[in-house]
């Protein structure tokens, strides 16, 4: 039965939220009779939704609480919560912790702005990794040839302002290494500006990314550095608390 839950579940995405019979039976390659029972039970201990109109199915209120759970459990996730809060207090901006999950980067914790406009921060956003600023976070400090390797080609322009070249890339992720951390100038969103900084492990692997971000008249290019060292202080002493005993990355010198 956990197999074929497992087989279920993973056939939702955030591409597809929702499934019919016929179209999980495809996906499944099993009889259409078969796959109802199957969804049907698994829709009868909540795993599962099904709309009362459209017969359709989707991801069900049980794994949303365990989803809740999940997040408030994991080490890092309780580590970072106080350190998102502080952030956001100190700058008045959104904080978020990044994650890489399926080589995307996966915002699953965030601290929003209490200021009337703010970056808004959604838990589950996807952020592109050569796009956004915690993105170039989580690559920046890889081996470049397993960075390079998470990208999706060719890289996709979101403004006038994205990076789409590999070599231009490169050369960012070099400039984002020697500052300590890296900044976004509206390359995913033309009025959204922010800067993120790694997270290591007790590996001193890249664990994910601390990122403050918000509209371009607040954030501008002039507080960059400003923004740049309250988070690396931030992200300091979250790695510490995961075990990590290497040397943080600071900045070889202001170029912002």
């Amino acid at each position: 039965m956990l197999k074929q839950l497992d087989q279920i579940l993973s056939l939702f995405s955030r591409e597809r939220t929702e499934l019919s019979v016929l179209d999980a039976a495809a996906l499944l390659h099993r009889p259409r009779s078969t796959t109802y029972r199957l969804l049907s039970q698994i829709e009868k201990f909540g795993f599962l939704d099904r709309h009362g109109e459209t017969g359709r199915y989707r991801l069900g209120i049980r794994l949303a609480a365990l989803g809740e759970l999940a997040l408030h459990s994991t080490s890092l996730q309780q580590i970072a919560q106080p350190v998102l809060r502080q952030l956001s207090r100190q700058t008045g901006e959104t904080a978020t912790l990044l994650l890489l999950i399926d080589g995307e980067g996966i915002a699953v914790q965030h601290s929003e702005s209490a200021q009337r406009v703010v970056a808004k921060g959604l838990v589950g956003r996807y952020w592109p990794l050569h796009a956004s600023a915690g993105g170039k976070a989580l690559l920046a400090w890889r081996p470049e040839k397993v960075g390079m390797s998470l990208l999706k080609k060719p890289l996709k322009r979101y403004t006038p302002d994205t990076i789409t070249t590999l070599s231009a890339l490169r050369r960012e992720l070099k400039q984002v290494r020697a500052r300590g951390y890296a900044t976004v100038r509206g390359e995913y969103m033309d009025d959204v500006w922010g800067a993120a900084v790694p997270i290591f492990n007790h590996r001193e692997e890249v664990e994910g990314a601390l990122t403050l971000g918000g509209p371009r008249s607040r954030v501008t290019r002039a507080r960059f550095p400003e923004l740049g060292e309250i988070l690396i202080a931030a992200g300091d002493v979250v790695s510490r608390s995961l075990g990590y005993t290497g040397t943080y990355p600071r900045p070889a010198a202001r170029d912002e």
